[in-house]
């Protein structure tokens, strides 16, 4: 998250990057000059907010309800941030999120149609690798993480053993290496592969308080 003070981000998008770096051999020689091009952007600052009512009385009386609506609140706020930064679309009140900046998924790396959810999960990993990032994680709906962790293994002796998690310990989600972010902000059999350290930030106004 990177700080700011104002209603307005104003930000610099990479449009294209033209790598001219190369080993020089003789001395003096000119160095090769590289290229990045970039576009203005404007993106205003939303408030993400909600309020409930609780009677005084019920407050006097109960001071632990305080905690609970608070926490409920917070928990609630946090949702709505999540589905924002995922799916907002950068119209209106919503904000612009990672799906709507993303890059669609190329099907030509489909290299047969018996290709499982796996297999297109590691086409897409070698599609944001070829565009010169290195992906951190994938983004997936906790119906697909099941589906996932629930493949087992066929036609061996060892058949219906799970390939992916193991029910008697707790698994860090996980493919291909990559960390998984189970949420369901994100659309059931649809995924986000990304390179979230490099091709991303937040700018953050205010902390999240309660009043």
């Amino acid at each position: 998250n990177t700080p700011i003070a104002s209603n307005l981000v104003e930000y610099a998008r990479e449009a294209l990057f033209t790598n001219a770096a190369a080993v020089q051999t003789a001395e003096g020689a000119a160095k090769p000059e590289s290229a990045i091009t970039f576009e203005l952007k404007y993106a205003p600052v939303a408030t993400l907010a909600q309020w409930i009512p609780v009677s005084r009385q019920l407050l006097d009386d109960a001071p632990a309800i305080q905690g609970y609506v608070n926490t409920r609140l917070m928990y609630g706020l946090k949702l709505k941030e999540e589905d924002e930064l995922l799916n907002g679309t950068g119209t209106g009140q919503d904000l612009s999120g990672l799906i709507a900046n993303s890059t669609s998924f190329d099907t030509s790396f489909t290299t047969t149609a018996t290709d499982t959810f796996l297999d297109v999960l590691s086409h897409a990993i070698t599609q944001v690798q070829l565009s010169y990032f290195e992906p951190t994680a994938i983004v997936l709906h906790p119906k697909d993480w099941e589906r996932v962790k629930l493949i087992k293994t066929t036609g061996t002796a060892s058949s219906g053993q799970y390939i992916f998690a193991d029910p008697h310990s707790v698994e860090t989600p996980s493919i291909w290496g990559l960390n998984v972010v189970v949420t369901q902000s994100m659309g059931e059999s649809q995924f986000l592969v990304g390179a979230f350290d490099m091709a991303a930030m937040v700018w953050d106004r205010n902390n999240a308080t309660i009043e």
